[in-house]
């Protein structure tokens, strides 16, 4: 889903990329909670085989700039934090923080959520796309924080430099307040 999400909201998208985005989105946000919900269930793995694929594909075509990927490498590498999970925790704060890079394309993300759209604007319409997205999150049973994984505030500034240091960063850099407001929400520092 990340891969999909960051592909279309990507710099360098184009309208092929952004048709995989769309539908890996679609096919993802159907069958990912069949396949969790039952394991056995081989339509919906394949149709998850099929939504991965589309996704990594437009993800690989539009690289560009990939905050929440730049944030889950550096939460897997210091933490061993599982990279799905570290985008799926990272995408919906990512979002709310970073919103000019997602208002250009966020009619086509709401399209691609099936979000509901009255009279909102952009940054409305924003908010019920990540509002979508943690609802769906959540009902997979993801956490919505790192709390589990004992990050301490002697850590802050080695996530701050991972982040700063990544590849990722080259294409989309982040102020350090930036970095640190998004560090702050996912997460929960446990006072030594």
């Amino acid at each position: 889903m990340t891969h999909a999400i960051e592909a279309i909201i990507s710099p360098a998208a184009t309208s092929i990329t952004d048709a995989y985005a769309y539908q890996a989105i679609r096919v993802i946000e159907r069958n990912l909670p069949r396949a969790v919900k039952d394991g056995t269930n081989i339509e919906a793995r394949m149709e998850m085989l099929h939504g991965s694929m589309m996704g990594i594909t437009a993800f690989c075509s539009a690289l560009n700039a990939i905050p929440v990927h730049n944030f889950a490498h550096a939460y897997g590498a210091l933490f061993r934090i599982p990279h799905g999970l570290a985008n799926a925790v990272l995408l919906p704060v990512v979002m709310e923080s970073t919103p000019d890079l997602y208002l250009p394309k966020i009619h086509l993300l709401a399209e691609a959520f099936s979000v509901k759209i009255q009279d909102e604007d952009s940054k409305g319409i924003l908010a019920k796309v990540v509002e979508k997205l943690r609802v769906f999150l959540s009902d997979l049973g993801l956490p919505s924080d790192f709390s589990a994984y004992g990050i301490n505030q002697s850590d802050m500034e080695r996530i701050l430099k991972a982040v700063v240091t990544d590849p990722a960063a080259a294409n989309y850099p982040m102020s350090e307040e930036l970095i640190m407001s998004v560090v702050s929400r996912v997460s929960p520092v446990r006072i030594n």
